[in-house]
């Protein structure tokens, strides 16, 4: 963090990130992934998106489906709302889909984005350790 801004170290500001990519996981681009057969061109993929989140159905489906447990914030419940309703948009467009498919694909990954921001604010402001270090989601 002492090469960042200041502004990113301060609690206030990385509790608003609904989570954390970890990029040092992401594999370098090599050549070898380049395609060579016919692509779907960004613009209209970015359209499709865009439509995409004017549709509440996947949200609707996130609140159904999901249950925290008493301890954990207003902020992190909205954060993993919207992140597992995002990856739900992408991998299951047309919502056909089992309880498991959803809590492996969409919620797991939603939790694990944003409890990196949870533990970077428990290691960085002793009013993070007030609360739970470790957010629990569930469906239902």
């Amino acid at each position: 963090m002492a090469k960042l801004p200041k502004f990113f170290s301060e609690t206030a500001f990385l509790d608003r990130f609904a989570g954390i990519l970890p990029g040092w996981e992401i594999p370098k681009f090599q050549r070898d992934m380049i395609a060579n057969q016919i692509g779907l061109k960004m613009d209209f993929f970015g359209e499709a998106l865009l439509s995409l989140r004017k549709d509440g159905s996947f949200y609707q489906y996130v609140q159904q489906h999901t249950q925290f447990d008493d301890h954990t914030t207003i902020r992190d419940q909205q954060a993993i709302l919207k992140t597992a309703s995002g990856f739900l948009k992408l991998l299951y467009p047309h919502l056909q889909l089992t309880l498991q498919d959803y809590q492996r694909d969409c919620l797991e990954p939603a939790r694990e984005l944003r409890q990196q921001i949870r533990n970077l604010l428990y290691n960085l402001d002793d009013e993070f350790k007030q609360s739970e270090k470790d957010i629990y989601v569930d469906i239902k």
